[in-house]
């Protein structure tokens, strides 16, 4: 799969939440789109990613 356009390795039935806490993303802080959509965090556990499957995380910092 895929995560920010690099090719990554993970273990076969990992759900998009356990895939974001081993890369160490900010649940709190994250949105995470796959293959194009947008997932909404209430479902991050319920997400399998797979092999040829893209995701794309964004992170939203405050500030001012």
């Amino acid at each position: 799969m895929r995560i920010n356009g690099m090719e990554v390795e993970s273990r076969e039935g990992m759900t998009l939440k356990e895939i974001l806490v081993s890369r160490e993303f900010n649940l709190e802080r994250t949105v995470a789109v796959v293959n194009g959509r947008i997932v909404p965090k209430a479902d991050y556990c319920n997400v399998v990613p797979g092999g040829s499957d893209s995701i794309e995380v964004m992170n939203f910092v405050g500030g001012g």
